[in-house]
């Protein structure tokens, strides 16, 4: 670990997805409201059922021309994505791979961004669909702040599994403690995502 000023540890967050709303217009409105530096790494498009995805063909998995617009989301996500970009562009970038190819699995979609995050930081997952507050993230990189040494964290949640119906208790479907769920990581250039069965795990030199 370097000596820089970690109170000024920025926070990096990522996101895959494909037809993703409404659940993916929730975002912007937490992350604006953060009270230290923060970017968004989206990564839009399908995820090709291989290498960490090849494992759902033996059941029959395929990608069905209906759910894609040419590689990329056809409910409006990608026009929205567009928006915020133009809207926020010190703190969006957006990761696509282009003339209708689809990503080589989803662990190829979450190294997209590795290459442009050039600092220390907190490397935080957000799934499309997960519903996070700003106190939430800020408790959360005041953890990594108060605890030096310390480079990967787990959180309970609300899962949700019906309309007004989601869980809380733990060791629970859900909530394991032991696998659930591992979403931010102290983050140094440099480092890559290896494993994804999922949920993400990096990164390969540390975790605690």
């Amino acid at each position: 670990m370097n000596n820089k000023n970690h109170s000024e540890l920025p926070v990096h967050f990522f996101t895959i997805v494909l037809n993703g709303k409404p659940f993916i217009e929730y975002h912007i409105n937490v992350f604006k409201q953060l009270p230290f530096k923060w970017r968004w790494h989206i990564i839009e498009g399908v995820a090709d059922l291989k290498n960490d995805t090849a494992w759902s063909l033996k059941n029959g998995a395929r990608i069905s021309p209906e759910l894609h617009n040419n590689g990329l989301s056809n409910d409006g996500t990608s026009e929205y994505l567009d928006n915020i970009q133009k809207q926020f562009p010190d703190n969006i970038t957006i990761y696509r791979k282009g003339n209708g190819n689809f990503w080589n699995g989803k662990l190829e979609m979450v190294n997209a961004p590795i290459k442009n995050i050039n600092e220390e930081c907190i490397l935080w997952e957000v799934d499309s669909d997960e519903l996070w507050t700003t106190e939430q993230f800020t408790q959360g990189r005041q953890l990594y702040l108060n605890n030096p040494n310390k480079t990967a964290s787990f959180y309970f949640c609300f899962f949700f599994v019906g309309e007004k119906l989601f869980i809380t208790s733990t060791d629970t479907y859900g909530n394991h403690t032991k696998f659930e769920w591992l979403r931010s990581w102290r983050f140094l250039p440099g480092d890559k995502c290896q494993v994804i069965f999922i949920f993400l795990s990096m990164p390969k030199r540390r975790v605690d």
